[in-house]
């Protein structure tokens, strides 16, 4: 799957609009190599959010204690009034969208396209930066430090793409999505502070099918509405969700629910995706 398709997934977590004051003339200050099937590396992608950091008062990188790279976990957060306190962006009623990326490197393309959603939002390509009137967008660069700096073309035999990513283990090699409850790492207790402190009111995780090709390139994970209180259970279900679908369909990316193959194999049948602890 190429980077940039992803980024169309990534448009559908802001809520409202605005007309919005650029600050670089609309002139793009990231490069970045998708079109050769190149994912940028971790210095790479921290360098990427420092520049927009610096070009934009309406974003700021912060870093929420080590992991076991030895390396900070960063936070990059886009706020139109310049307000990066939580508290007080709770108190004036914005809604907050966290976006976690590589919490496998070797599925890289929510990084790319992260960076690439930030740069079009903070210089207001097509109008993007009307996004942030009523939402202030907090992301992940790099969940997975470790396994990001761990880089290698041989990760991922399966997928055809990108020519080199990270490796599926942290630092410890540790798969970090199944530390969510644990806490053996130091990622996972920096992400437990992030996710405390800005308690977010959507919260996206990219990932990338590990070399399964699907009819459509942008597939979704929906938390089970069963796990959620009543009424938030009966909003996410009823209007969230099919309005998700509904405004992918409008897109060139139109979304599909990710599915599973049984017994590795599309041919024995498929079945929607099922979350068991982490």
């Amino acid at each position: 799957m190429k980077l940039k398709l992803l980024a169309a997934l990534l448009s559908v977590v802001a809520l409202s609009a605005c007309e919005h004051k650029i600050q670089t003339n609309g002139k793009s200050l990231i490069n970045l190599n998708y079109n050769q099937n190149e994912t940028v590396t971790y210095y790479e992608a921290i360098a990427a959010y420092k520049t927009l950091a610096d070009n934009y008062p309406q974003a700021k990188l912060l870093s929420y204690g080590i992991t076991d790279a030895g390396k900070p976990l960063h936070l990059f957060v886009m706020s139109k009034d310049h307000d990066f306190n939580p508290g007080s962006i709770k108190e004036a009623g914005k809604t907050i969208v966290l976006i976690n990326n590589g919490i496998h490197p070797g599925e890289p393309e929510g990084i790319d396209a992260s960076i690439w959603f930030a740069d079009n939002v903070l210089r207001d390509k097509d109008g993007m930066g009307t996004l942030l009137e009523n939402t202030v967008v907090c992301i992940i660069p790099v969940y997975n430090v470790g396994g990001c700096l761990n880089r290698s073309a041989f990760h991922r035999t399966g997928q055809t793409t990108p020519k080199e990513c990270g490796h599926r283990g942290n630092a410890k090699n540790l798969d970090l999505n199944r530390d969510f409850v644990k806490l053996d790492t130091k990622n996972a207790k920096a992400f437990t502070t992030i996710f405390r402190e800005w308690q977010p009111d959507v919260f996206l995780d990219t990932h990338t099918t590990n070399g399964s090709d699907h009819k459509y390139v942008i597939t979704l994970i929906p938390f089970q509405p069963c796990g959620l209180p009543d009424a938030l259970s009966k909003f996410f279900r009823d209007k969230m969700i099919p309005r998700l679908y509904e405004q992918m369909a409008g897109t060139d990316y139109e979304m599909i629910p990710y599915v599973n193959y049984m017994n590795r194999s599309p041919k024995s049948g498929i079945s929607l995706y099922i979350q068991p602890p982490r």
